[in-house]
Formats: structure tokens, C-alpha cells, sequence
């Protein structure tokens, strides 16, 4: 792995101005772990609402089995817990239960599940944790309780595990006091009723908008001049057949991941073909985003969560004292970062790697002028569209978000036409597209 980069310097805020609102951050893949921003030593920080992340996991295993004689994993990365039916905020913990995966019953040769977050993917949030609390310091008590953040999550132990990770890292672990533990609520959802990614399931409009996009000239043309004669080229390294090949997305992040932890590809294949891959993933991905268009895709995959980043800012604005978290964490994958920054025509089009850093800043002015809005993308500062600098006007930056804010999304989800049990994946003949799938 490489080492962390130095923190950027970022431009200093108006004069009279001072941080409000500090907003999102997305944690993800293979090369390294994140430094966030550090501000100019003279800024007045004023945290209303403080901090609000959005992550995705660190460092993980490949989700599904790669290819025959496939690397052995090692998992060193322990889960522990316990069941109750109490509902106390602290109390003594006699014994805990720790989960093993039997060493050669799983889908990988090793003890790793499938998808389970790697100790250095745990680091990676352990240091954005840390790089919170010394980047903003007025967002976080000086002595950690339960109380201190809101906590959501995908229901999957990787997301789970990182959200962990970079709580730690805020307030690193000390010895409970008279033998009392600390607990601290994370809150999750069914797989299918989760928004924090596109989620046809959850949204019938989004799996039928994503099937008329598959059935599309523009994607059949790419399919056959470029998806299948790469998976082709791809089919001698792993000795199968074009018809038994694994679909595109589980070649590529099986290939990923082996690239990113530097293990051998199958077959000796050359990493050139891993990077037209990683070409083919980003520009499918990017014509579903963008299909029928970009406004309407993003408002259904996303939305909701704009519309809570939304009420942040406003609670942020109007509401300077009240009792909320000084902290929100949203715990979740590379297929919400991508569709979250789409969804208002800031994403680059390059795959969220595990590191990717998306930080939303609200300042408010000393002298009553407007508020002004930042965001800040794999540590560079964003000119969002419609704004004039890296500092936008709130006016401006509510121009640009609210046709994606989703307040109802029962109705805003209703699909034209029934597509019963399509919604899981989509998928041309072993050619397609997890959008339902936290990646």
C-alpha cells in the first residue's frame, strides 16, 4: 500500500466568514488511507451542526469467488458481540462472542468471508477518525459518550465494521470505568428498503429506468464491441469458456482487489487488461447514472439521502441550539459514492477508489451575509455547477440540489410498467450491472 499523502491546503474561507457545517466523507479502496483537510490556523469554527460523514468501507476481500487456485486469504480482523434484550446506554459485559469462519469451508481459500473488511481497511477509517477530530475539534466533546454521534449503516459487517473503525478513531478506546461499557446505537435497514445506494428493489421506477437502459442501441452496441470482446481476451487467464465467464463486475473486483493487496492475477494475465476493466465498469455505470437522465436517475437512487443532507443544513441554519448528535455517520460503498456525486453533475466519471473523500462544508457569515457551501472531492476543492468558485452561494447551491431532493418515495418510485422479480441484478447473458448490490 502507499503511504498517506500530505493534507492539501485548501483556500481560506471569505473574509467574516466561519465554519458552520461540516458534511460528508467517503472512505474507500487500495491506495491509501485519507488526511482530511487541515483548515487555516486563523478560521473561527462555529459548529451549529457540526459534523456529518458519509463513508465507504475500507479496504475489503473480493464479494464472490474468483477463479480456481485463487490466492489464500488471511483474516485477522475479529468480530465480537453479544445478544440482549436490555436497552441500557452502559453496563458491565461479562462475556462476549466471537464469530470464526472455518478454515477451508468458505467461498475463499482461508478463513475470510466473502467481502470482509481487511485490517487495513480498518486502519484506513481509524485515521479518517482521527484526522476528524483534529480537523474539526469543536465537533466532538472532549469527553466521548453515546450521545455524541447518530450512526447509520448499511447492514453489512464491512460497513458496519468501518463505521466502528472511525469512531475509534475520533475517540480511541480506553479502559471502561468501574467496569462499565459504552454503547453506541447504529441504526440500519432491511437490504430492501435501503437508499443509501440505488436500490431498484426499493424503487420500482429505478429498476425499470435500469432495464430500459440495458435494452438501449447506444449499451447493445458497447456490449458487442467492447464488453464482450474483453471478457473474451479475459477467458484464456481463467481457462473457462465466454459462456461460464463471471460477470464483468465480479471479474473486476475480483481482479481489484488482487491488484490493490499485489497478488497474482489468474493465469499471468496482464494488468493492461485489468485497466480496460476498470474503463468498461466506469462508462457502464456512467450510462446507467445518467439514464433517462441525470436529474431523474439521481432523484430516485439518491435522493433521500440528499433530502437528510438537506434538513442537516437547514437544522444547521435555523436551529443553532438544538439537541441533535454533534456528529452523523453514514456508512456505505463506492456504488453510493458515484451516484451521489452524479446525481448533481459532480462526478468525475473514475470509480470511488477505497479513499475516496467527499466533505460538505456549510459557513456562515460573522456579518450576516449568505451562507456559503464547499465541498471538497479526494482532497481537491469542487467548483460545484452553478457556482462561480470553490466557495458557492447557499441560493446557488440550493438551486442545484433541490430537483434531487426525494421527500416521497413511495410515489416518486411507482414504475410504468411491471418488472416482478427483476430488481436483484441485471444482467445481459453473464454481462451486467449490480446496482442493487453495496459494492
Amino acid at each position: 500500500m502507499n503511504s498517506p499523502p500530505v493534507n492539501p491546503t485548501y483556500s481560506p474561507a471569505p473574509a467574516g466568514y466561519k465554519l458552520a457545517l461540516v458534511q460528508g466523507a467517503f472512505l474507500s479502496e487500495c491506495s491509501f488511507a485519507v488526511y482530511l483537510c487541515t483548515l487555516a490556523a486563523f478560521l473561527t469554527f462555529s459548529c451549529v451542526h457540526c459534523v456529518v460523514a458519509l463513508i465507504r468501507h475500507g479496504d475489503r476481500l473480493p464479494i464472490e469467488r474468483c477463479w480456481a487456485n485463487d490466492h489464500v486469504w488471511t483474516c485477522n480482523l475479529n468480530i465480537e458481540e453479544r445478544s440482549t434484550s436490555e436497552n441500557a446506554s452502559s453496563v458491565g459485559v461479562p462475556r462476549l462472542h466471537r464469530k470464526h469462519y472455518l478454515n477451508g469451508e468458505e467461498t475463499f481459500p482461508g478463513g475470510c468471508m466473502a467481502g470482509q473488511l481487511t485490517k487495513y481497511g480498518y486502519d484506513q477509517h481509524l485515521v479518517n477518525g482521527a484526522n476528524l477530530k483534529s480537523t474539526y475539534p469543536s465537533a466532538f466533546p472532549a469527553s466521548y459518550s453515546a450521545s455524541s454521534a447518530y450512526v447509520r449503516s448499511t447492514d453489512i459487517p464491512r460497513t458496519l465494521q468501518s463505521a466502528q473503525a472511525l469512531l475509534r478513531g475520533i475517540a480511541p478506546w480506553s479502559p471502561a470505568a468501574n467496569n462499565v461499557t459504552q454503547f453506541v446505537d447504529v441504526y440500519t435497514v432491511d437490504a430492501s428498503k435501503e437508499w443509501l445506494y440505488p436500490n431498484p428493489g426499493n424503487c420500482a421506477k429505478l429498476g425499470q429506468y435500469e432495464t430500459e437502459a440495458k435494452a438501449s442501441a447506444a449499451y447493445q452496441s458497447w456490449v458487442q464491441s467492447v464488453l464482450t470482446p474483453l471478457v473474451q481476451a479475459m477467458s484464456p487467464f481463467y481457462g473457462l469458456p465466454l459462456a461460464s465467464m463471471p460477470s464483468p463486475i465480479n471479474i473486476f473486483d475480483c481482479l481489484g482487489a488482487h491488484v490493490c493487496h499485489k497478488f497474482p492475477l489468474p493465469g499471468g494475465m496482464p494488468v493492461a487488461l485489468y485497466d480496460r476493466m476498470v474503463a468498461a465498469m466506469e462508462w457502464e455505470y456512467n450510462y446507467i447514472y445518467n439514464f433517462p437522465d441525470r436529474a431523474e436517475y439521481g432523484r430516485l437512487a439518491m435522493g433521500k439521502l440528499y433530502y437528510q443532507i438537506w434538513m442537516n443544513f437547514i437544522g444547521a441554519l435555523h436551529e443553532p441550539t438544538n439537541t441533535e448528535p454533534q456528529f452523523k455517520l453514514f456508512s456505505a460503498h463506492d456504488t453510493s459514492v458515484m451516484p451521489f456525486l452524479n446525481a448533481i453533475g459532480a462526478w468525475d466519471g473514475k470509480w470511488a477508489p477505497y479513499a475516496a473523500l467527499v466533505q460538505m462544508e456549510l459557513w456562515t457569515s460573522e456579518n450576516g451575509g449568505q451562507p456559503l457551501v464547499r465541498w471538497v472531492y479526494n482532497r481537491q476543492e469542487m467548483t460545484l455547477p452553478g457556482c462561480s468558485s470553490t466557495f458557492c452561494s447557499f441560493n446557488s447551491f440550493a438551486a442545484l440540489v433541490q430537483p434531487i431532493i426525494l421527500k416521497d418515495m413511495e410515489t416518486a418510485c411507482q414504475a410504468t410498467q411491471a418488472l416482478a422479480g427483476q430488481y436483484a441484478r441485471w444482467q445481459a447473458p453473464n454481462l451486467g450491472v449490480y446496482t442493487n448490490d453495496g459494492w
